[in-house]
């Protein structure tokens, strides 16, 4: 896939993912059309070129990855807080990264952010440390 039809996917998605927040409403389209520009221009800047041999596949396992984790995990965090008889243990728990440095590590610690319980606390060479909402139910083994 050339560059130019990778940036105009990557473009699709944020209008789609525009979309998907504003509530399947479109209005304002200058504030979307600005919006739009920005978050590419962002993206072109953070990521530079975009990666070559983006699956589709990959990217659609990966969202029923994050959606089934991110239910799993607000389940679990819902328990967790209503449970009068369980005190949370909140902790930091580091994690050794076999992920190259750069994209991938952030975009796993970004991720990890987004899912509920969990927070990255921060980024250092092969180490990902991770703020937990209950430490004793953490399993890393599932990163």
């Amino acid at each position: 896939m050339t560059r130019v039809r990778q940036w105009i996917w990557l473009g699709l998605l944020f209008l789609a993912l525009w979309w998907i927040l504003a509530d399947g409403q479109l209005r304002g389209p200058a504030v979307i059309l600005l919006t739009w520009v920005a978050a590419l221009a962002a993206a072109h800047k953070l990521w530079g070129p975009m990666p070559q041999g983006l699956a589709l596949s990959a990217l659609a396992s990966f969202t029923v990855f994050f959606v089934w984790h991110s239910l799993r995990g607000g389940v679990m965090v819902a328990r967790l807080a209503l449970s009068p008889r369980l005190t949370l243990r909140p902790g930091l728990l580091d994690y050794p990264l076999r992920l190259p440095a750069g994209a991938p590590s952030i975009l796993l610690a970004d991720t990890l952010s987004l899912l509920p319980g969990t927070v990255s606390a921060g980024l250092e060479g092969n180490r990902l440390r991770l703020h937990v909402l209950h430490a004793p139910l953490a399993n890393l083994s599932e990163l």
